[in-house]
């Protein structure tokens, strides 16, 4: 049986003024069975991150990459019941409304990560869900020829101005 997970990509966006970003990970909740899952890149994979922004350190990315799967870490132990910390107060929205956990975590806030695209996605379970969005938001997989083209003469401009 199928199940529904709200989702989220996560961007890293060290220019925040320019709005740009590079999709390095997904986030997903299944609030009907108190779930939470991420799936970050991995910190080694700078590639993406130093093509599009050049100009930044790898440190930065990666500083940034650790301290957020830390924090993601933390978050997925209370909210599975996997550790200290089920029942601490930091979660009231999980239980005060149905997407409030979602809605915490996927928030508009200040620094170099931003939650770009948001939608829903039916699968069979956290870890199903995270690797078809891995595949289609991180390894880019179901785009078209011509769609990959366009992104790329983007890129190009945008590093030309």
């Amino acid at each position: 049986m199928k199940r529904t997970y709200d989702f989220a990509t996560i961007g890293f966006r060290p220019f925040t003024e320019t709005g740009e970003f590079v999709t390095i990970g997904v986030v997903a909740v299944d609030v009907a069975a108190r779930e939470f899952g991420f799936l970050l890149q991995k910190p080694a994979k700078t590639g993406r991150v130093l093509g599009m922004f050049p100009t930044i350190e790898k440190t930065l990315y990666r500083e940034a990459r650790n301290k957020l799967g830390a924090e993601l870490g933390s978050i997925r132990q209370a909210v599975n019941g996997l550790g200290v910390g089920v029942d601490v107060p930091v979660f009231p929205p999980f239980r005060d409304k149905e997407n409030g956990l979602f809605a915490a975590i996927t928030s508009p806030r200040e620094g170099v990560f931003c939650f770009p695209v948001k939608g829903r996605r039916m699968a069979a379970d956290m870890k199903a869900v995270l690797e078809a969005l891995k595949t289609r938001f991180i390894d880019q997989d179901g785009l078209t020829v011509q769609q990959a083209v366009e992104q790329e003469m983007a890129r190009e401009l945008r590093r030309a101005e």
